[in-house]
């Protein structure tokens, strides 16, 4: 039976990887929403009710930060006037943010001391001797 909570809208072949190809263009889950004639939570709950949607969607985000860096380059490039270039580099500024919340590995200034899965961290304590393993591990830290 139907969730009474998910519009049918989205029971489409399809409309997954067309909300992912949006996504990936720089589109808003809003934005999608307003297009389906829904509120924002109704797509979101949808996303939500399954994983591979909400894989699929997740990898969407990541994948749309190139497109959200683009967006932020032409507005800047497309300014005629001074108070379009104020505009658009705050739109500009706005949009690099989004790209780096979206992919922080590609598009963040931050360093990562924290290992991941490309980065894994590595603590190399065969380095110490077991007296300065002993002094760490009780707090003197020499």
């Amino acid at each position: 039976m139907a969730n009474p909570k998910i519009p049918s809208v989205f029971d489409y072949p399809g409309a997954l990887d067309d909300i992912c190809d949006r996504i990936e263009a720089g589109e808003t889950m809003a934005a999608i929403a307003k297009s389906k004639k829904v509120h924002r939570s109704q797509l979101t709950r949808w996303v939500q009710a399954d994983v591979e949607r909400q894989r699929r969607v997740d990898e969407a985000r990541i994948n749309s930060a190139e497109a959200l860096a683009e967006m932020a380059m032409e507005n800047i490039v497309g300014a005629k006037n001074s108070d379009q270039s104020t505009k658009a580099r705050d739109l500009a500024h706005h949009l690099r943010w989004m790209a780096a919340v979206r992919d922080p590995r590609r598009y963040s200034n931050r360093t990562v001391v924290a290992g991941d899965r490309e980065n894994p961290l590595v603590v190399a304590a065969a380095d110490l001797t077991d007296e300065q393993l002993a002094a760490i591990a009780a707090g003197s830290g020499s």
